[in-house]
């Protein structure tokens, strides 16, 4: 029901805290989802404001005085899960799909027809 079709867009603050690092942020993510009421695609960016990470660093430097972040990407990602719609619906007022009636007596021209149930066939098993 939900498809992430677009680079995730991130925007970071990293503060230096004695041997640790708080990285501080925004997170924005286009999705594009079905709904599950009525079946209708519709997109919704999610949106992440505020991303607050304390992250332990390891003395490892990678060159040019960078440290590498190990498990960065794992906060993250966790962060946008629980973010993410359980049940997306297009509007909040979605009515869901549309009633077919069934088991109705349908006129067609001069005569008058039963449309089957989709029930019907079930009525005939003997248990």
């Amino acid at each position: 029901m939900i498809r992430v079709t677009r680079p995730l867009r991130h925007e970071f603050e990293v503060q230096m805290l004695d041997r640790s690092l708080l990285i501080r942020g925004s997170l924005r993510l286009m999705l594009e989802c079905r709904c599950v009421r009525c079946l209708k695609p519709f997109k919704r960016e999610l949106k992440i404001e505020s991303v607050d990470v304390p992250f332990a660093t390891r003395r490892r430097r990678t060159g040019a005085g960078r440290q590498r972040l190990r498990g960065l990407d794992a906060q993250v990602r966790e962060d946008m899960l629980l973010e993410l719609p359980r049940h997306p619906l297009c509007k909040p007022d979605c009515r869901g799909l549309e009633k077919i009636k069934t088991g109705k007596v349908k006129k067609t021209g001069g005569k008058d027809e039963l449309i089957p149930s989709a029930w019907s066939e079930l009525d005939k098993l003997k248990l």
